[in-house]
């Protein structure tokens, strides 16, 4: 972790444990839903650094007691995995192609997307009933894309592709080349 990323991360994690800076690092300016989200996201991040280098056990005990920062932390998989559903169909895409997709109920799934939005990292193009969403930018896609094993993202593309022949026929029909980049990336074709 570089120095700077050090003059960010430290107050966030003294503030998130209730440790005094002593004047060591300025306070950052930040919102309460930031101050969640952030020290949550560097932790993240920390993970996710361990885990490249080697495999890493994580192991949560005690969780009724859990804050909810927490809690947060734990409830993130089906939110990382929507990104990286999205990120598979492209830097653009409806919220139906990925409810057809993903399988998941209305709820959860309008939730996580909503969590996203929160997030700054997905921004919505189209109003309900037809949502559509974009990346941020081009790398927060990028990132979401590669972070599953290719194997994952072939089962991704194949789904997507299916899902484009299947019930996104006006698609399929004006735009043949998504369904063949998507059965290209599947291994398929």
């Amino acid at each position: 972790m570089g120095t700077s990323r050090v003059q960010v991360v430290a107050p966030l994690f003294a503030a998130l444990l209730s440790i005094p800076l002593a004047g060591r690092y300025p306070p950052l300016p930040l919102t309460s839903a930031q101050q969640r989200r952030q020290p949550l996201a560097a932790l993240l991040d920390q993970f996710e650094g361990l885990a490249r280098q080697q495999p890493i056990l994580l192991l949560f005990e005690g969780v009724q007691w859990a804050d909810p920062t927490s809690i947060e932390l734990l409830d993130l998989a089906p939110i990382k995995e929507l990104a990286q559903v999205g990120a598979a169909i492209g830097r653009e895409f409806s919220y139906a192609l990925l409810h057809v997709v993903t399988g998941r109920d209305e709820a959860p799934l309008k939730s996580a997307l909503l969590q996203l939005e929160d997030a700054e990292l997905l921004f919505r193009t189209r109003a309900p009933p037809d949502a559509g969403y974009s990346f941020k930018h081009a790398l927060v896609q990028g990132a979401a894309y590669e972070s599953p094993l290719k194997s994952r993202r072939q089962v991704l593309h194949r789904r997507i592709a299916d899902a484009l022949r299947e019930r996104f026929t006006t698609i399929a029909e004006s735009e043949p080349e998504i369904v063949a980049h998507h059965l290209s990336q599947s291994g398929l074709a």
